[in-house]
């Protein structure tokens, strides 16, 4: 029997109407995943995912959900951005010329993205996961501050997730408890990135689809069971996120 999909959406309050693109997405995400399911009874790797590609993939995705709960979307066009320092003369600035990832308008607001994508492992012996993280958040938080303010109604900075657990971590577990065991790592990892939802302007999704328990990616050598997209909200003016060193 073909585990339950496991979703998770979570916003501040002002960002409220997110949650229903981002449960559109969820929705995306699983239809994909159903409709490239996995082979298990074969022994070279089977099944697609929407997730493994890049973050422009990924983007279409979440394109394809505004489409759906009948709003409107533009992946990849052009546009004006901030201007540029000319290297060696700070008093001087150049106009940038550049492209954004994604648009969505709502009913009321129009919301822009600019998107990273990162692969983390979430295996046993994992190192660097969480350096990973900040930096792929700190790349999209910059990126997203070069929209004008005049971009949309509201900016933001898209970090889609995505973790994979080597097949070699998981080889002394059976086939009945495989897919139990994989749901465990991946809850355990989604609760570690919660806490980076909180005040205002943060959005968290999370989809976990029911065929891709044990889904293999195209080498063999790594579950790749889902996926979660981390949105902050980009202010002119706002600054890098942290990190540790």
């Amino acid at each position: 029997m073909t585990p339950l999909t496991i979703q998770e959406i979570k916003t501040t309050n002002d960002l409220r109407e997110m949650r229903k693109l981002l449960k559109a997405w969820v929705q995306i995400v699983d239809r994909y995943s159903t409709r490239h399911k996995p082979d298990d009874s074969k022994k070279k790797p089977t099944g697609d995912a929407c997730w493994w590609y890049t973050e422009r993939a990924s983007i279409g995705a979440l394109a394809g959900a505004a489409w759906v709960v009948g709003w409107t979307a533009l992946e990849e066009y052009s546009t004006n951005k901030h201007p540029m320092e000319i290297e060696g003369n700070e008093n001087k600035k150049a106009a940038k010329r550049g492209r954004c990832d994604l648009q969505i308008a709502a009913p009321k607001l129009i919301y822009s993205f600019e998107a990273k994508q990162v692969s983390v492992s979430i295996g046993r012996k994992a190192t660097a996961t969480d350096r990973k993280i900040k930096d792929a958040l700190n790349n999209s938080f910059a990126a997203a501050k070069e929209l004008t303010s005049n971009e949309a109604s509201m900016r933001f900075a898209i970090t889609f997730i995505v973790p994979f657990i080597p097949v070699s971590d998981l080889q002394d577990i059976g086939d009945e408890s495989l897919a139990i065991e994989i749901e465990e790592r991946f809850r355990s990892y989604l609760a570690t990135l919660r806490p980076l939802i909180h005040g205002n302007g943060h959005a968290l999704g999370a989809a976990f689809p029911g065929n891709s328990r044990t889904l293999r990616g195209p080498n063999g050598n790594r579950y790749y069971p889902g996926v979660i997209a981390v949105i902050r909200r980009v202010k002119r003016g706002n600054s890098l996120a942290k990190t540790d060193d």
